[in-house]
């Protein structure tokens, strides 16, 4: 029994021995090993050389890598090669690796002509033995495409060519009864030539032919060519108009790449001229025109706010020392930015006399859109006068400015902002704003200034339309115990182009911060690469220990077993020996016979 007990106990301990030495791959570890290599390369992108790459462009596409892999990366163990693409030849470069992330580098592949069909590069990427195939689509790449055959198309006509005409310059204006020579110059603008082009001449009023004909016949003019006319006028005794002409139409036949077709164009020339001067005689001399212009005018204020209303006051003065003036009617328009309001727009004076001034008002009102910085309110004053027994008819167009401008309805609310915090201790706040007005507001900025810290303490939010809203926010911390004064500045354009500013103030109590007794530390595992072999051990002891108990069982049946069989075998001994008596009781009992 000691014997059995011992050689379980020397078999536990080597067991102990030869799991404790097992390495730790025997116990299911999954960790791989320290010398197995991460080869994942990933390509992030591309730039090419071309917007479009045509079928036989060069082209040089730089590809960009990332290395996505957990095991240390070196470019030194890089090899790409090229396969079979859609382009041809091409030249790999050396790969530069980006100086901020050593994980990601470029590639240029050069010198690449594209085949016309697909856009794919492919390329096949190697990594210390480990080889991957990757396909880039260049979306750059423009297929060829045979043009379609089709059936040749009759030429389009040809439009009809234009002429220009232009002449000599008049070194002064032509005079009553005085004659000169034009020279003019007709000019083909057109694709084509023109055919024996015609010339018919027509003149202003006060202008006539001296020629014998009032048309000329000229050669043929081609493309961008011209031809020269000697033209000889004359002007009249009288002339009421300081600007004549003379015109030039040209008939002609062009060929329109159809047939031969007729053609026609013109142009003019204009002629200064001396207006011819009346005579009259001392006392007939016309008086100076009287002329009614705007003396002063008001509008009840520096600027009108758009959309409201105000009485556009006028006074008219006629400037004329020795003429009244006689039917004066005034007609107001308020054109598109000012609306009559509830009355009419004409007024009429019988008279206004030598120096002399008439008013009148009329409600107006300005549109709520408005957004320019003025507006024109026009006057048309017609009126009459009598000079030399003679009644003449005048009229005036007047115009007045008027600033308007529109109302800020720009609403900001104020910020909820706790009046208690933490020294140290992040918080924030918000603030709406709404534009309620009808044009833009431009440039909104918002600033957060005092006793606080920010990580965003200026925001620009833009421009802000009509109509819309949102809000801003801040996150500040307090620095300091005690008082912490914050300012909120708001800056912002309105339709006008007048800066605006708003300031919003609070103050902030601010605590120190509480410092928390730590914890204690609880103890925490220990990570270990090795799995627990604690379990493997126990599982071999109680092996051992059954192995044992059914050993001591075995041999203690083959004990019993054995003491059995001697036992049968000393009584089958006995029962096999001679049923006779000792010889000294038989040769006894023999006697007594």
């Amino acid at each position: 029994m000691n014997n059995i007990l011992k050689k379980s106990m020397a078999l536990l301990i080597i067991m102990l021995v030869v799991i404790s030495a097992m390495p730790s791959a025997a116990f299911g570890a999954s960790s791989p090993p320290a010398t197995a290599v991460d080869t994942d390369l990933t390509v992030t992108g591309y730039v090419s050389s071309l917007n479009s790459i045509a079928k036989g462009a060069k082209v040089n596409i730089t590809l960009n890598f990332k290395y996505t892999g957990s095991a240390p990366f070196s470019v030194g163990n890089l090899d790409i090669t090229r396969l079979v693409d859609s382009f041809n030849n091409g030249r790999i470069g050396a790969p530069v690796v980006d100086d901020n992330d050593r994980t990601k580098f470029s590639v240029t592949v050069s010198n690449l002509e594209y085949k016309g069909t697909g856009n794919s590069l492919k390329l096949m990427l190697g990594l210390q033995g480990n080889y991957n195939n990757e396909t880039i689509a260049i979306s750059e790449c423009r297929e060829y495409q045979e043009p379609p055959k089709s059936e040749p198309t009759p030429p389009n006509a040809v439009p009809s060519p234009q002429v220009s005409i232009t002449r000599n310059e008049i070194s002064s204006p032509i005079k009553a009864n005085e004659s000169m020579v034009l020279t003019l110059k007709v000019k083909n603008l057109g694709p084509v030539t023109m055919q024996s082009p015609n010339v018919v001449f027509n003149l202003s009023d006060a202008l006539m032919l001296t020629g014998t004909s009032s048309s000329v016949q000229l050669k043929s003019i081609a493309p961008g060519s011209e031809e020269t006319i000697q033209v000889p006028i004359k002007a009249f005794e009288k002339i009421t108009n300081q600007n004549q002409y003379l015109e030039a139409e040209v008939n002609f036949r062009y060929n329109n790449t159809i047939s031969v077709v007729d053609g026609k164009s013109s142009g003019r020339v204009t002629i200064p001229a001396k207006v011819t001067q009346e005579k009259k005689s001392e006392e007939e001399i016309a008086s100076p025109i009287p002329n009614v212009i705007i003396k002063n005018f008001n509008y009840g204020g520096a600027s009108i706010p758009a959309g409201s209303e105000f009485v556009l006051g006028v006074t008219l003065l006629n400037t004329s020392k020795t003429i009244k003036v006689e039917n004066v009617v005034a007609t107001v328009q308020g054109g598109t930015g000012f609306s009559i309001n509830g009355s009419g727009n004409t007024f009429y004076f019988d008279n206004i006399k030598k120096r002399g001034t008439v008013s009148f008002s009329i409600p107006l009102k300005a549109a709520a859109t408005f957004e320019n910085n003025s507006q024109s309110v026009s006057i048309a004053v017609k009126y009459e006068y009598v000079d030399n027994k003679k009644r003449a008819p005048l009229s005036a167009e007047l115009q007045v400015s008027i600033p308007v401008y529109q109302k800020d309805q720009f609403e900001i609310e104020p910020p909820k902002i706790p009046g208690v915090g933490m020294v140290g201790e992040e918080s924030s706040f918000t603030m709406t704003y709404t534009n309620k007005g009808k044009s833009l507001i431009y440039n909104l900025e918002a600033s957060l200034t005092g006793d606080v810290t920010s990580p965003n303490p200026k925001q620009n939010i833009g421009n802000i339309e009509a109509g819309k809203n949102g809000s801003i926010a801040f996150a500040y911390t307090p620095e300091k115990e005690g008082e912490n004064n914050i300012k909120i500045t708001i800056r912002y354009e309105d339709a006008n182009g007048q800066a605006k500013k708003r300031v919003f103030t609070q103050t902030i109590n601010a605590e120190a911060m509480m410092l928390e007794e730590p914890m204690p530390e609880m103890p925490e595992d220990i990570p270990s690469d090795k799995p627990a072999i604690w379990p493997w051990i126990l599982g071999g002891a109680i092996f051992l220990f059954i192995a044992t108990i059914i050993l001591l069982k075995r041999r203690k049946r083959k004990k019993a077993a054995a003491q059995e069989a001697a036992m049968w075998s000393e009584w089958d001994d006995k029962n096999d020996a001679p049923a006779t008596a000792p010889a000294d009781q038989g040769s006894g009992n023999g006697e007594a016979k």
